[in-house]
């Protein structure tokens, strides 16, 4: 870039080898210019460049400098000339961006301009440049400009106007570099650049040092990239903050001159740090992340300047950091110190390492010089090497991993990967969080997916389906608390698979996904996704909890292995196909944001706070479980979803879960101070931990696991809650033409094709019974007008209205607009799910409603509604002999009579029985064929696959409903599928064991 006007430019790049010897390779191809050096490891080569490499003026060079080498090596540029000059760490090409936001210093004597330079790197390249202000340029050019670049060309654009705001998108990565020609603060100019960080991969919060060793003017812009972003800096103590709202290209301008300062914001911001550097000459510089700090940096002291050191730290280490400092504290967080020290005229590259993360800048100057930088972060460049395998040695006997990393999906969802790399994605489709990308032997293959959706607000989604594939078998958790999916089939916990190679239990609040191999997935069947996986697998992972290899720096990579420059980008090549065909990758304009005054209100400790609060009920945690990010993951939530109270106990629960797995007991009952009561069911009690839940023949160590199994959850609680299911609720359900068995069990056909009730409430004077009411429409089928089969089933419930109907297979109607499965009401009141060939309707008092879209609706009531209704389904009073009782309270005579009597409405050319030559002329002989009876004897068979489900569930009624509907349809096989398909639901229902019985050319 153009520096200064007077004189030729010294012009290098200092060379470091990370952790191996190095062949370095630089060219400049427009000028010819080729030179090789070895560097040994650990060792720095500063190498000079041509003096005609600097670029003067404006438009399209060739003089891009091309570094490469055979080992990880890191870069410093610098650019020198007499009394003015500046360097930059120069970042790698898998460190690229395709988006970035421009800030240029506004100050300088005329002529002096501000500058950016876009480098492209070996394609042919299109970027779109898009000014941040008005000014004459933009009033004669326009704001929007589209250039295009070939292989390693730089576009150089200076202006008299400031470029800050300015944004770039680029078809392919590029490389941004930003400043000024020679820019002024006090006395006299200096050149200042800094290559820019892409917007990828900026963050939201930063800890600033004041970086200087007396009076200084200093200043830190933070310069946003997107629309309604928040700003919050500290300064001094608590009550020095400042808020300020942006809109993408706006600056702020935080003073840095006495104080350090702390910023947060409520979406990714760049800081750029702008010194006078008094009394030498001014200096331009990025400001680290706390996201990116590291444990070692290098910095690279000019030869010939005095030169000084600032490091950020955290407090409880700074102690491990070799050198005098005196450390200072940070505004309003007491775990970060930070300390200017003087280097004198030390120069080279110096090693700073210590044992917790860390940020480090070097600076110095002389009379009309000055320079600034950030370090080098040693751990971009460091090999992780493989967890230790215990079993390296070992010649016989099985390994299991002994080490783990967590990845985590939580809230709306915030994801944080095995490396630790955190970021945020809106998605509502169903995404590869986790899945083998190598082949290697001794490695089980496995895939973890998730689906999100949106509860109440359309801006934020939320995880709601969570599918584990492993071991030729898919087991899914949604909303149905206790019940998880295996091979399509409904299961109640705990569940063994494969004689122990998949388990699934409930532990507290969660349901617990285990392998024999060491996976382990644990969901709280609402919004807190946790996967852990065991050390053999470190480098041989990925999806959207990254790629396991130790470096966060590298997490958004595709499943090929092409590394990406945004986390939509990222996401969207590990979407896995499902038949959501309006789930959408982005917030479509929608983009969450929230008022500073709200997030205030938010962070206080009488809300999310009381995490962090340090005589709080969760203070024992802290030193184990840093409680920021789940302070700020609340507030992020509960401010865009207006307050709910629910989102924020959802948060502080999700903090619990971390410091129990930690083994931090949270002691007290943080419920009541948190505000976030339990409501438990009738003769149930809360605990936060109780005792451990007895061994069984399904888990036989459980007695073991009672530090991690109780997370908010009492043992007492859980059992109760599992042990009800087979004994407090009743089903009815209508099948085939239709038979339908009522709650009571009494069995009865009827052929009525109008609209009926199937069941509704009639006691409504008791308040504790919500109304309900079930409706089922019937049609014939075909040309056959002797029998009907169940067309429609409807729900109406909290006044909604749920449909599902054989006119729109796989599909809901909820107030008469479809919806997507999963849903959710924004209350929690009711959810809509598939399970298998059914559609699912569950309600929040335990009504649960299936349907197969195509004959077989099966209705199931808690015991609280026993004696409570009426309809087809009867009264439910244990007496099934006086089940056929009409509206009026007296006995039908005949099916007929009694399902007409719950007719609803006449709908068009109904009616409610058979007409004429078109009654049913299948009883007696004419049924008994072996043409329908063989087929149906499936169902009898004591070798068959419902063999064990006869001692559950009697076959017999369930025979003879297919005999007769196989006569009915002349044998046709949709008769004989849906009459198998009956029972097995039965059957599952009574927790019976069925076979597999469907083919690829049967049922399916």
């Amino acid at each position: 870039m153009t520096n200064y006007q007077y004189g030729k430019a010294s012009l290098s790049v200092s060379i470091t080898a990370q952790n191996a010897p190095a062949t370095v390779k630089i060219e400049i191809k427009a000028l010819s210019y080729s030179e090789t050096v070895s560097i040994g490891r650990g060792e720095t080569r500063k190498v000079t460049l041509p003096q005609n490499a600097e670029i003067e003026g404006d438009g399209t060079f060739r003089k891009t400098v091309y570094i490469s080498s055979n080992a990880d090596i890191s870069v410093v540029s610098a650019n020198l000339k007499e009394f003015t000059g500046d360097s930059t760490v120069l970042l790698p090409v898998n460190e690229l961006g395709k988006r970035y936001v421009v800030f240029t210093p506004n100050t300088g004597p005329n002529p002096y301009k501000k500058e950016m330079a876009i480098v492209n790197g070996n394609s042919q390249n299109t970027i779109t440049i898009v000014a941040g202000t008005r000014n004459l340029w933009t009033a004669f050019f326009g704001r929007t400009k589209t250039i295009t670049l070939a292989p390693y060309e730089v576009y150089l654009h200076r202006s008299l106007n400031t470029l800050t705001g300015t944004q770039i998108t680029s078809k392919s990565p590029v490389a941004v570099l930003a400043g000024h020609e020679c820019s002024m603060i006090v006395g006299t100019c200096e050149h200042v650049f800094e290559q820019l960080v892409p917007v990828e991969s900026l963050s939201n919060e930063y800890l600033i040092p004041a970086m200087h060793l007396s009076s200084s003017q200093d200043t830190a812009y933070v310069v946003a990239p997107e629309d309604n972003t928040v700003v919050t800096v500290f300064t001094r103590h608590s009550s020095y903050q400042t808020k300020k709202k942006l809109n993408a290209g706006e600056v702020f301008q935080v003073d840095v001159s006495k104080h350090a300062a702390i910023l947060r914001s409520n979406k990714n911001v760049m800081v750029m740090y702008f010194s006078s550097n008094y009394p030498n000459d001014e200096f331009l510089t990025n400001v680290i992340p706390t996201s990116e700090m590291s444990k070692s940096w290098t910095i690279h002291a000019q030869d010939g300047y005095d030169n000084s050191v600032v490091v950020v730290a955290e407090a409880a280490s700074a102690s491990s950091i070799s050198g005098s400092f005196k450390w200072k504290k940070f505004p309003t967080n007491e775990k970060f110190v930070w300390s200017t020290r003087s280097l004198g005229s030390q120069k080279g590259p110096i090693t700073i390492s210590g044992n917790s993360p860390m940020a480090v800048y070097v600076f110095g100057g002389k009379v009309r010089h000055g320079y600034g930088t950030k370090g080098v972060c040693n751990s971009v460049f460091t090999p992780v090497p493989a967890p230790v395998d215990p079993c390296e040695n070992v010649k016989n006997g099985v390994c299991i991993s002994t080490d783990t990393a967590t990845c985590q999906a939580v809230g709306d969802p915030h994801y944080k990967t095995f490396d630790g790399k955190l970021f945020d994605f809106q998605g509502t489709c169903t995404y590869v969080m986790v899945n083998n990308t190598k082949t290697q032997n001794g490695l089980t293959p496995f895939t973890i997916l998730a689906k999100n959706n949106h509860r109440g607000s359309k801006r934020v989604a939320y995880v709601r389906t969570v599918s584990v594939l492993v071991y030729n078998h898919r087991v899914v958790v949604s909303s149905q608390r206790g019940v998880v999916e295996i091979d399509g089939e409904n299961a109640y916990l705990p569940l063994t698979v494969d004689g122990g190679k998949i388990k699934v239990n409930q532990r507290g609040w969660d349901v617990i996904i285990s392998t024999d191999f060491g996976l382990e997935v644990k969901y709280d069947w609402n919004m807190m996704l946790y996967i852990t996986a065991p050390s053999s697998y470190f480098q041989n992972l990925g999806g959207l909890c990254g790629n396991y290899n130790g470096d966060r720096k590298d997490e958004y990579v595709d499943p090929k292995g092409k590394v990406l420059s945004s986390i939509i980008e990222f996401a969207k090549s590990w979407k896995f196909p499902d038949n959501d065909l309006f789930c959408t990758d982005e917030c479509n304009g929608d983009c969450p944001s929230c008022s500073p005054s709200l997030q205030e209100e938010y962070r206080r400790e009488t809300n999310c706070g009381v995490m962090a609060k340090k005589d709080g009920p969760f203070a024992v945690c802290h030193n184990t479980v840093d409680p920021q990010m789940y302070v700020d993951n609340c507030v992020y939530d509960v401010c865009i979803n207006n307050g709910v109270r629910n989102f924020l106990c959802n948060n502080i629960q999700s903090y619990v879960g971390a410091c129990m797995s930690a083994g931090i007991k949270i002691v007290g009952n943080w419920r009541t101070v948190a505000n976030c009561p339990l409501d438990c069911p009738v003769n149930m009690h809360y605990e936060a931990c109780g005792t451990a839940c007895a061994a069984s023949c399904a888990d036989r160590d459980a007695p073991n696991k009672a530090a991690n199994a109780m997370q908010g959850l009492s043992a007492v609680e859980m059992n109760a809650y599992l042990d009800c299911y087979p004994t407090s609720y009743s089903s009815c359900q209508g099948a085939g033409d239709p038979h339908y068995r009522t709650f009571d069990g009494k069995a009865f056909d009827f052929q009525g094709t109008c609209t009926y009730y199937l069941s509704k409430l009639i006691n409504t004077a008791d308040s504790s019974l919500v109304p309900f009411e079930v409706l089922v429409k019937n049609e014939n089928r075909g040309r056959n007008m002797a029998v009907s089969f169940t067309k429609t089933v409807s729900l109406t419930v909290y006044g909604y209205t749920i449909v599902l109907s054989k006119e729109d297979p796989g599909k809901v109607k909820v107030n008469n607009l479809f919806v997507n499965l999963p849903f959710e009401q924004e209350e929690g009141r009711f959810s809509i799910f598939y399970s298998g060939y059914f559609g699912v309707v569950k309600t929040d008092f335990d009504l649960t409603l299936n349907f197969n879209w195509e004959s077989h609706v099966v209705l199931t009531l808690p015991s609280t509604y026993s004696g409570e209704v009426e309809g087809l389904c009867g009264n439910w009073n244990n007496n099934a002999n006086d089940d056929f009782l009409t509206p009026a309270k007296t006995p039908a005579a005949t099916p007929t009579i009694f399902g007409s009597s719950w007719k609803v409405k006449n709908d068009p050319g109904c009616s409610d029985e058979c007409q004429g030559n078109a009654c049913p002329k299948c009883d007696g002989p004419a049924k008994n064929i072996v043409t329908y009876t063989k087929p149906c004897s499936m169902i009898t068979d004591k070798q068959g696959p419902f063999k064990g489900c006869h001692s559950k569930v009697n076959p017999n009624q369930f025979y003879e409903d297919c005999v007769y509907d196989m006569c009915m349809y002349s044998g046709h096989s949709s008769a004989l599928c849906g009459a198998l398909t009956a029972y097995t639901a039965a059957c599952q229902k009574a927790l019976g064991t069925v076979e597999s019985w469907r083919t690829e050319n049967f049922c399916r």
